[in-house]
């Protein structure tokens, strides 16, 4: 996997994030012993810093380190990636675009039993009670655990279903 744009697709479908959380990465916000990610609040649209865990395949995707502030997927004309790069009717003639995985990891992950609140704590939406309810302000003031490991493993068996034959 050489193509830098082909790359950024799939460490966004494997990780759930927004692509402009992808593209807008830099070396820095990666622990690779760790496998996590942290974005940044000023690059989340809920304004909070963001861990991703991550798993192998979407460690794959990063490719070979650079300087700490360099961009993960650079722009071959220099910088940061673009935004529609990642376009998937453009690069695939596909009807569809990125953004629609995040609403399939969540319908499958539905579906596979996980809790809502992981689900939603792996999308960074805002939390949810067991039955998909968006919570108060009150009630997301008391809920600030971030479910890491939860998270860790729906992020695994996601990865090993889109990428089973």
């Amino acid at each position: 996997m050489t193509d830098i744009e082909d790359r950024a697709t799939l460490f966004v479908l494997m990780t759930g994030v927004r692509r402009q959380e992808a593209v807008g990465a830099t070396w820095q916000e990666f622990d690779i012993g760790n496998k996590t990610w942290l974005i940044p609040a000023t690059r989340m649209k809920n304004g909070k810093d963001h861990f991703v865990p991550l798993t192998d395949a979407a460690l794959a995707c990063l490719g070979e380190v650079g300087a700490p502030d360099a961009p993960v997927f650079p722009s071959k004309r220099g910088g940061f990636l673009g935004h529609d790069a990642l376009s998937l009717k453009k690069r695939y003639g596909l009807a569809f675009d990125l953004h629609g995985f995040r609403t399939t990891l969540a319908s499958w992950a539905e579906e596979a039993k996980y809790r809502t609140n992981v689900i939603q704590a792996l999308l960074a939406h805002r939390k949810a009670d067991d039955n998909g309810r968006s919570l108060g302000s009150q009630d997301i003031a008391y809920m600030r655990a971030t479910l890491f490991e939860e998270r860790r493993a729906l992020h695994e068996a996601w990865v090993a279903y889109v990428t089973s034959r």
